[in-house]
């Protein structure tokens, strides 16, 4: 074997093979490393818009099922990034589907968890909600706005 087919299987053996959640979260590391305090890490994760691709892509039950399977790889296996990513995507949902699950969730090697988890509840989508009110203004007898008055005490009631 000549010296540069052995070098080339050198090569070939050394390079590092990226995992996928690597490939697709490449973005979050650099955020991760810089990162000094969780807020820092959420306010940023949380303005790309690759996150918000990922909310919009899964629901919240997907999601769940996403990080719950991230927590049972071996430690020195996982990366925190994904894990961070996720709950990020979390944020977007509603409070009431996702409040149970980070209740109860605490991967290991998440170093920032229980801090993650109150900016993810402080700021999930609450439930929708609509008020409203109106000033009842005495409509003229006979006149077009009356009738119309009237339909709408109706309807509201």
């Amino acid at each position: 074997m000549t010296r540069r087919k052995v070098r080339n299987r050198v090569k070939k053996k050394i390079k590092p093979r990226r995992s996928p959640l690597v490939r697709q979260f490449g973005f979050a590391h650099p955020i991760c490393v810089v990162a000094n305090t969780p807020a820092y890490l959420y306010k940023h994760l949380r303005s790309r818009q690759e996150v918000f691709d990922v909310a919009k892509s899964h629901t919240s039950a997907e999601l769940m099922r996403l990080l719950d399977r991230l927590s049972r790889r071996p430690k020195g296996d996982m990366s925190p990034a994904p894990v961070y990513v996720y709950l990020a995507a979390l944020s977007f949902k509603p409070s009431k589907e996702i409040k149970g699950f980070l209740a109860s969730y605490q991967p290991e090697g998440v170093k920032w968890m229980p801090e993650m988890r109150g900016l993810v509840l402080a700021s999930a989508k609450m439930s929708p909600s609509t008020t409203l009110s109106y000033a009842q203004a005495a409509p003229d007898a006979g006149s077009d706005y009356e009738a119309t008055f009237q339909n709408f005490e109706k309807v509201v009631k």
